[in-house]
């Protein structure tokens, strides 16, 4: 228990929490990517997304890494681009970052993310969302 005086909140205090709540769902950050020699824009995905990527089949590094590009995928609008994808020839369009990025580079952009939705240790909310 901290030893921090805490206030006791009130439902002025909730209410007034609504428009700090909807700003942290619009977040948005920008990440350097080393292998496209820039920064990207990545956006908050949103909780039911990355609760659906979460909820994807990761026993394999394959859909472990098909689930973090997915997440990338979701949260970049310029990989969403189908003038992006066009060029690239890309069938899926999750495939834009497999193409663009390295295996490392599409993890830790993932986990970049994560933190901005809020879920700062994904392996540990994995965890306990299993049990």
């Amino acid at each position: 228990m901290s030893t921090e005086t805490t206030k006791k909140l009130s439902l002025t205090d909730l209410i007034g929490k609504k428009v700090e709540k909807e700003a942290e769902k619009n977040r948005t950050s920008t990440v350097y990517v080393a292998g496209l020699g820039g920064e990207i824009e990545v956006s908050n995905p949103g909780e039911r997304v990355v609760y659906g990527i979460m909820d994807m089949d990761s026993t394999t590094s394959e859909n472990a890494m098909y689930a973090n590009a997915k997440l990338v995928y979701q949260s970049v609008k310029l990989f969403q681009e189908k003038e992006l994808q066009d060029h690239y020839e890309v069938v899926d369009p999750i495939d834009i970052v497999f193409r663009l990025l390295k295996p490392v580079e599409i993890k830790l952009v993932a986990e970049e993310i994560m933190q901005l939705a809020g879920f700062s240790d994904p392996e540990a909310m994995r965890q306990a969302l299993k049990n």
